[in-house]
């Protein structure tokens, strides 16, 4: 009765979890990845970052992180580095964002999260056909199974209440 008229609440399912799971450690790494960035740019340490840049560039598959990589790689001034801080931080908080969402069980919270994990899918493609490895394939096929599940999720509860939440 008094819950907001898009939450209710009983037991998440391992899907939902999963997700959850997920969201919450991506937003965590990324948020951690944009203080450590802002205390080294600050203190005038970025040394380690052009050996993160090239490994990122070499081994992570994620289109975001591949971004990073060369942002860094490039762009080791004080300017670029605060400017990939900002593009970290702003994806963590997000990432952290689409996480509250759907542990709260909003109805839009799915929807966010479904957008969110589509959005990124053609870069991916393209990533993965300019430098195929299997890292690109597991992110491309992660992010389509989250869109796959949250849509059939989504039709399934289109209709009268769903119950998600703690």
């Amino acid at each position: 009765m008094g819950q907001d008229a898009g939450v209710t609440t009983h037991r998440r399912e391992a899907g939902i979890r999963m997700i959850l799971a997920y969201k919450v450690g991506k937003a965590a790494l990324w948020l951690v990845l944009a203080t450590v960035l802002g205390v080294l740019v600050t203190t005038g340490r970025v040394e380690p970052f052009r050996e993160m840049a090239e490994e990122l560039q070499t081994h992570v598959a994620s289109r975001w992180s591949l971004l990073l990589g060369r942002a860094l790689a490039s762009a080791l001034s004080a300017r670029g580095l605060r400017l990939v801080e900002l593009g970290l931080a702003l994806d963590g908080l997000s990432t952290a964002v689409e996480a509250w969402a759907l542990w709260r069980g909003h109805r839009w919270g799915h929807w966010l999260v479904a957008v969110a994990s589509a959005v990124p899918v053609p870069f991916e493609v393209w990533e993965l056909v300019r430098r195929p490895s299997p890292w690109r394939a597991l992110l491309l096929l992660a992010n389509l199974a989250v869109v796959a599940y949250l849509a059939r999720w989504l039709r399934r509860h289109h209709r009268g209440e769903y119950t998600v939440g703690p």
